[in-house]
């Protein structure tokens, strides 16, 4: 025993001084939709109103947070630049402008096509002019056409161009220049040479370039400096491919070593966003970050976001930690971490070569015995490459790989592969070494084998390799988690005590003091634990009853208390109440021991998770659908409080506090007073199965196969999520900048998608809207994006939206117009039309009514015009009355009778008024005779 405790003495010290710190980044990964075979980004960056753009081999997409969306372009996009508030895009045909319409829609506008075939690598702007980097030349571009001015060529060929202080430089090979006056000056600086150049990047004081050879270095305006060693090391290893300022930081996209963020300031590694720490993939391509404090990575699975200013940490990527975790907990700053494999805390990496060998990474590698090895003509350094002693195996074998690879990268850049092709040629070179040396091993198995055989040309067999992480990876790796000896099994609970750690097992109940692992007890199933501190005393129950351990004893007596099942426990002063299969138990507690049991019956037909807990003198039970008194005087449960819409679930954490889940997604919590005011943070975790609470600054969450971290921040979520009508469809036609939204009657179709550009919480985004002049009230809140309307009536409408943040709950607002043109039958000039044509009618009809002797003739015309007046009435009020009455042809049919039976009266009413107008007629031709006659008359007797 004195021997073990001088071994575990170590051991002893490291656990006390593992402290768990920050955690890592909180990653979110999305899948893009496109065939896997596309997933070759180019670049990323983010839109005018906070939309991600992702450029890929074939096409450009745009993100919102829940949609994606395709972008018209002429051809591969391959990078975005910014210059002033104009967003650009070079793709393999030249310079595209990428512009918003009054919709807020992107549309991508060529600008300038690249002359003999050149591919653009970089464009700036300086003193108004445009300095376009295509195929080793600098064009200099006029705005706003994009006239070429001037081309500038050199033998050596231009590598990169920037402005440093208003002044433009160039990097002609590998030598500096300024350009001063229209002439380009020598300034004697160099850049390494024997390297291919690959990105820059300036902040407003330093300008920074990256090579293939991991070199980085920075530009003051007079010398060029090596900007960080522990960088330059991280970018020798893995390859970087571009870089992007974010505010005080720099963020690095590499082939072999995912993302690094570094303070500009310390020049030191902050994070590296790796396969080993949550990456789906090491090969990172591009980076770029958003508003809201987020770091996006495009990778070979896909793309990643990794929020930088959020107080939610995760800890479940530290290397060591195996299996699903189910409960954690902080203990003398150091943090426990239980899974389905055990028990594990967190500590200081304190030797990378221990942690090298302990990850490992393990390649399948076949092997085919009839295969020969490649044979190499630039180097004869291979030729003895089989002659493998049994000692060169392993961790040996692996070193002679690294170190032959070395020699061959050495090769190859001197051949000019660099970049993408060295990467190709390289993992090509590694592929070969292990399969030659599996054929050797595989050989020299069967010449020992007493009946050996032939190899089989078509059987193919897999040896398992074991392939070492770069040391470079892992010293971005500060803390590792190592397991607890002797807890090999899931871990279910996880309690703090002055004694030290008590783990709940599925094979028993462990005490870990140190190095000492106690076992309190064999019982199995145990579904609560409940540590009383007062009393010292551990209780613990499940299907089996409820049994104690006295943990103030040195032998941890334990006793049986209660045999029937008991699902929850709560304590309070000297009672103790237990929630078993719809019943509780209520007893008094007195030195430990269990007297005077009271019994509930609880109406839970589903058998409905419960939980007990005191609050307010009062054991309360809750339950999904509501909360219950036990009121122990009238020997009843009442319910106290019936929730409208049950609970999506609840959780009581390691403080015997309920955290509750509604269906609001709103976090509560029941019987506390924690001033934690962060519980809106909760809403973006997914499904919560344990909380450790060991303070009202920080809660430590388990939530599915996560390990997270959590803490109280008073600020409130930095940014208002933007709003806005992303795009209008009429008919499913996409309306574009220069139409008015204008609908015609007959094709009035309306659908508008709405965006929120919220990538934290885009799920909880929810939207309401209002239309004057058609709907009478607001409608339901809907989280779906999209308002849809499949016939409107003619009129003028103003379409009032708001958008309600999923995390926030604030609110924005903002409005669309929009009109339905009337039909042509509607237009004034028709009804103008139509006065005329009726007003000619009756014309007609009087004048035949006066002059045409032709009886029935006149009666037709009569009848004709009284049947079309009598419509023409029909139609307006049909028309007008749209809208007041319900859309019924009894309505049509009732209008067509009432204006029928007019008919007879209206006819007899306009034969009336013709009779007079005749009569009149008749008197005024009679009169007018008459007088003619006297006229006459007078005339002859003078």
């Amino acid at each position: 025993m004195k021997r073990l405790i001088v071994i575990l003495i170590p051991l002893l010290f490291v656990i006390s001084q593992g402290v768990a710190q920050d955690g890592h980044l909180s990653l979110k990964h999305f899948s893009v939709p496109i065939p896997k075979q596309d997933y070759v980004f180019n670049d990323l960056t983010i839109d005018g109103r906070g939309r991600l753009l992702l450029a890929h081999r074939r096409e450009l997409l745009q993100f919102d947070g829940r949609n994606w969306e395709k972008l018209s372009v002429n051809s591969s996009p391959l990078r975005f630049i910014k210059l002033d508030s104009t967003l650009f895009l070079l793709t393999r045909e030249g310079i595209s402008k990428i512009e918003e319409n009054k919709y807020y829609q992107n549309n991508v506008r060529p600008v300038f096509r690249n002359p003999e075939f050149l591919i653009g690598a970089d464009l700036i702007k300086h003193k108004s002019t445009y300095y376009y980097l295509a195929g080793s030349r600098i064009l200099a571009l006029f705005p706003p056409n994009f006239k070429v001015d001037t081309v500038f060529n050199s033998e050596l060929g231009y590598n990169d161009i920037f402005t440093y202080q208003d002044k433009l430089y160039a990097f002609n090979g590998n030598f500096l220049l300024e350009y001063y006056e229209g002439a380009w000056l020598d300034l004697n600086l160099y850049a390494p040479d024997d390297t291919d150049f690959i990105f820059s990047c300036q902040t407003d004081s330093l300008v920074f370039f990256a090579y293939d050879n991991g070199d980085f270095f920075a530009f003051d305006g007079k010398n060029f400096n090596v900007f960080s060693e522990e960088l330059n090391e991280y970018l020798r290893d893995n390859y970087p491919v571009s870089g992007k300022i974010l505010g005080d930081k720099i963020v690095i996209a590499t082939l072999n070593g995912g993302a690094v963020l570094v303070d500009i300031a310390s020049k030191k590694i902050l994070n590296t966003i790796q396969y080993y720490n949550g990456l789906p993939s090491d090969e990172v391509t591009a980076v770029t970050s958003d508003d809201q404090q987020g770091i996006w990575l495009a990778h070979g699975a896909g793309i990643s976001r990794a929020s930088l200013e959020i107080p939610i940490k995760e800890f479940h990527h530290y290397p060591g930690l195996r299996g699903i975790p189910e409960a954690v907990l902080m203990h003398n700053d150091t943090l426990y971490v239980g899974t389905n494999e055990g028990l594990y805390f967190l500590t200081q990496v304190k030797d990378y070569e221990t942690l090298k060998k302990v990850m490992k990474e393990k390649v399948r590698v076949e092997l085919e015995p009839e295969r020969k090895p490649e044979d190499e003509n630039e180097s004869k350094f291979l030729d003895n490459i089989f002659n493998l002693s049994k000692e060169q195996d392993g961790q040996d074998q692996e070193q002679f790989i690294e170190e032959t690879l070395d020699k061959y990268k050495k090769i190859y850049r001197k051949q000019g592969f660099h970049f993408g092709k060295l990467k190709d040629k390289l993992a090509e070179k590694e592929s070969a070494l292990r399969d030659s040396i599996a054929n050797i091993k595989a050989m020299d198995e069967m010449m020992k084998s007493e009946k050996p055989a032939a190899p089989d040309k078509k059987q193919v067999r897999f040896k398992t390799i074991n392939k070492v992480v770069n040391v470079s990876k892992l010293k971005s790796i500060k803390y590792q988690f190592l397991p607890v000896e002797n807890i090999e099994r899931k871990v279910t609970e996880l309690i703090e005590t002055p004694k030290g750690v008590i783990a709940v097992t599925t094979v028993g109940v462990f005490l870990i003091n140190g190095t000492i692992i106690t076992k309190l007890s064999d019982r199995r199933f145990i579904e609560r634990a409940f540590y009383q501190k007062n009393e010292k005393t551990l209780w613990l129950a499940g299907e089996f009853g409820l049994f104690s351990v006295d943990m103030s004893t040195s032998n941890f007596t334990t006793q049986n208390h209660f045999s029937n099942a008991v699902y929850d426990i709560a304590i309070h002063d000297q009672q103790m109440a237990l929630v078993g299969d719809n019943e509780v138990f209520v007893f008094k507690l007195l030195n430990k021991q269990l007297k005077s049991l009271q019994s509930f019956y609880i109406e839970n037909d589903f058998s409905d998770k419960m939980m007990i807990f005191y609050e307010k003198g009062f054991f309360k039970v809750l339950k999904l659908d509501g909360v219950y008194i036990v009121d122990q005087d009238k020997d009843e449960v009442i319910l106290e409080d019936k929730f409208t819409e049950s609970l999506r679930y609840f959780v009581k954490d390691t403080r015997q506090t309920l955290w509750l889940d509604t269906p609001q997604d709103e976090w509560k919590i029941k019987n506390s007073q924690s001033p934690f005011l962060n519980l809106q943070w909760l809403k973006v975790l997914p499904y919560i199965k344990y909380i450790h609470a060991p303070s009202d600054s920080i809660i430590y969450l388990v939530a599915e196969n996560r390990v997270i971290a959590l803490q109280a921040n008073t600020k409130k979520w930095q940014t208002l999520p933007e709003s806005f009508i992303n795009s209008v469809y009429k008919q499913n036609e996409e309306l574009s900048e220069y139409q008015e939204l204008k609908l015609e009657y007959s094709n009035n179709s309306l659908k508008i998608n709405l965006s929120t550009i919220d990538y934290l919480f885009p799920e909880g985004v929810s939207y309401q809207y209002f239309v004057k002049g058609l709907t009478e009230e607001w409608s339901d809140w809907s989280k779906a994006g999209e308002i849809d309307f499949p016939y409107l009536p003619v009129g003028e409408y103003v379409l009032q939206i708001k958008a309600r943040s999923g995390f926030s709950g604030e609110i924005t607002d903002f409005d669309l117009s929009f009109e339905v043109l009337p039909p042509y039958w509607k237009t004034w000039w028709f009804y103008v039309l139509e006065i005329a044509f009726f007003s000619t009618i009756i014309l007609i009809s009087l004048k035949l009514n006066r002059t045409s002797r032709n009886s029935y003739l006149t009666n037709t015309v009569t009848f004709l015009t009284l049947i079309l007046i009598l419509e023409f009435i029909a139609t307006i009020l049909e028309n007008n009355l749209q809208g007041y009455v319900e859309d019924s042809p009894v309505y049509a049919f009732i209008i067509n009778v009432i204006l029928a039976l007019t008919i007879s009266p209206l006819g007899k009413l306009m034969n009336k008024l013709l009779l007079i107008i005749n009569t009149r007629h008749i008197k005024r031709v009679t009169h007018k005779m008459r007088a003619e006659q006297l006229q006459n008359q007078n005339n002859e007797q003078n």
